[in-house]
């Protein structure tokens, strides 16, 4: 009993221990599948069915691990791995992956962040402020930063409306000299067809007015021989048949005969007119107004002073219709012409505007070097029919002038706008050739015409009022041009070959025939005026020629007309006179250069001056 009882107890507490130890296991089971589930972060799978799910759930995960590990970094870190093997080990899952060595990769667990120390205000302010130090220096340097683009930026839009302007303004030049280009070509077009026309008018004046002073010249001579025969010897050629003595041949008639002129009826006809000259001018108080005015009694007084120079009627209409139809041809010259060629201002301003516009290149194309031939047509338009020998006009007064005058001329501050003292800008002014633009003007326009009226015999030097005006051109000219010009050098001599041809006809007439002279006791009343008359005539010219000595080289003209006329013609002829002598020294004596009183030749006409 006792036994059956002990194999009860036995057995009864096999069973306890049975079911202690199953439930010991099942508990540790339990426990081990929740640290496992928490390490995995799934649940067991508990059945057949179930495990075959879960781990074919598991392959796949697996197998995706894999790929994902596979696709990231191959050679991860061997502790890594280690680390990895013990977690699974310390949950006690080791399969036959992990038994035959292979790598099993598992789901990582979530990573808890360390714990750190809470910081304290006095870091934190401090760390605040080191930012706020680092953001403001941040702000300056972007600031800056703006500030410099927006500079920058400012910079290129200038440059870029700077480069718009420049291009605006090349597109203006370019333009401009285009059409510059083509106006100087029509115009040099304009000169190529005007000026022979002009030219020809030109001729045209100074022939007529050569013309008419041959007229005068040869009535002259004839007069002052008509007066040399009442009180001397003349030989009269008219009545020969031979020609005169100055060369010109004897006239014939058709039929080839000499024409014997009667003297003595050709004298009483020349004095005749000379008598209704000389009413007509006392009539009609045209003789020399200006004389007239400076020396009203000398003009009254003395016959022979007075200009006898006028045509006959029928001379003098002939003459005016000529000029009014030339006149008609100069104004013609600008029919059919475009206003911008028409006048001289109108050229001008094209000049002008290409100076002040671009004076760099005007001055570069010595554009100033054009204007004088530019320039000259329109003022030998302008003057071509003005007789400065007989009408005296200031060139001031004339409209060419005042255009020329009136060009610009520009500063060298235009041009040099870097000059660093005021003695450089003044040594630049000089540098603008348009400063002497009118004497060019004048030197090319004017001194060949008066030049061509002088060796045209176109002056008359006996007349005291072309003297006059010959005198008066010549300074206004001398006031633009100098001397030793070229044009100015050929308008003096034939200045000078005018003088000395005139004062050597008038002394080889007076020589010829006053051989010897019919004494004053003998002659009659006529002879005596005759005589006066030559007399006064021969002071005048004189006293024309040498007015004009100071305009020739010095001394030229002293043996034609001191030696000539003074000592050949006015001594012999002063030898015992006895009317208006001492008004006759004193013309002599005023017209005498100082020099030339100091002479011990001349102490008679000095005595006889100081006696007055």
């Amino acid at each position: 009993m006792a036994k059956l009882v002990r194999n009860q107890d036995h057995r009864s507490f096999s069973r306890n221990l049975y079911h202690r130890t199953a439930s010991h296991h099942i508990y540790r089971h339990c426990v081990s599948t929740l640290d496992l589930e928490k390490v995995m972060g799934d649940k067991l799978a508990l059945g057949s069915k179930a495990q075959r799910r879960a781990e074919k759930t598991r392959r796949a995960a697996r197998k995706e691990l894999i790929d994902e590990v596979n696709g990231e970094e191959e050679d991860d870190d061997e502790e890594t791995r280690e680390w990895e093997m013990q977690q699974i080990r310390n949950a006690g899952i080791v399969d036959k992956a992990a038994k035959n060595n292979k790598t099993v990769s598992v789901q990582k667990g979530i990573t808890f962040p360390t714990v750190s120390p809470i910081p304290n205000i006095a870091s934190v302010r401090s760390r605040l402020q080191s930012r706020l130090d680092t953001l403001k220096q941040q702000n300056s340097q972007h600031s800056k930063q703006l500030e410099h683009i927006r500079h920058e930026k400012a910079e290129i839009m200038l440059r870029s409306a700077e480069a718009e302007e420049g291009m605006a303004k090349l597109s203006a030049r370019y333009t401009f000299f285009q059409e510059l280009r083509s106006y100087c070509r029509n115009l040099a077009a304009f000169f190529e067809e005007k000026f022979p026309e002009l030219e020809t008018i030109e001729r045209d004046y100074t022939s007529m007015l050569s013309e008419r002073t041959k007229v005068v010249a040869k009535r002259r001579r004839l007069d002052l021989k008509d007066d040399l025969a009442e009180f001397a010897n003349v030989v009269d050629d008219e009545s020969t048949g031979k020609g005169d003595r100055n060369g010109a041949p004897p006239e014939f008639d058709e039929f080839g005969r000499s024409i014997v002129v009667d003297p003595f009826a050709a004298r009483q006809r020349r004095r005749a007119e000379r008598e209704r000259r000389k009413a007509q001018r006392k009539r009609t108080q045209t003789d020399d107004q200006d004389n007239a005015r400076e020396n009203p009694k000398e003009s009254e007084s003395h016959d022979g002073l007075s200009t006898d120079d006028e045509l006959g009627a029928g001379d003098d209409r002939e003459l005016g219709n000529a000029v009014m139809e030339l006149e008609e041809r100069r104004v013609n010259i600008f029919k059919e012409v475009g206003s911008e060629f028409r006048t001289i201002e109108a050229v001008k301003r094209h000049f002008q505007a290409w100076k002040t516009d671009y004076p760099k290149d005007y001055n570069k194309a010595y554009g100033g070097l054009l204007l004088p031939l530019v320039f000259d047509f329109f003022v030998r338009q302008e003057t071509c029919l003005w007789n400065p020998l007989r009408v005296r006009q200031d060139l001031s007064e004339q409209s060419w002038h005042q255009a020329v005058s009136s060009y610009t001329i520009v500063r060298s501050s235009a041009l040099h706008t870097h000059s660093d003292s005021e003695s450089e800008r003044d040594d630049e002014d000089e540098e603008d050739m348009d400063k002497e633009l009118m004497g060019k003007v004048v030197a090319k326009s004017l001194c060949p015409k008066i030049t061509q009226f002088l060796a045209a015999g176109g002056v008359d030097l006996y007349s005291a009022k072309q003297s006059r005006c010959l005198k008066a051109i010549l300074d206004q000219l001398l006031d633009y041009v100098e001397k030793k010009e070229n044009k100015m050098e050929k308008l003096l001599k034939a200045t000078l070959e005018a003088i000395l041809q005139t004062a050597q006809l008038h002394r080889d007439q007076f020589v010829e025939a006053a051989q010897p002279l019919t004494p004053r006791h003998i002659l009659t009343a006529q002879g005596q005026e005759a005589r006066e008359r030559y007399l006064w005539r021969t002071i005048g010219l004189f006293r024309n020629l040498m007015s004009l000595r100071r305009f020739v080289p010095t001394g030229s003209i002293d043996t034609q007309v001191v030696d000539g006329l003074l000592h050949d013609c006015i001594l012999r002829l002063l030898e015992g006179d006895d009317k208006d002598t001492v008004a006759k020294y004193q013309v002599i004596f005023q017209s005498l250069p100082h020099d030339i009183r100091s002479q011990e030749r001349h102490l008679i006409i000095d005595r006889m001056a100081q006696t007055v």
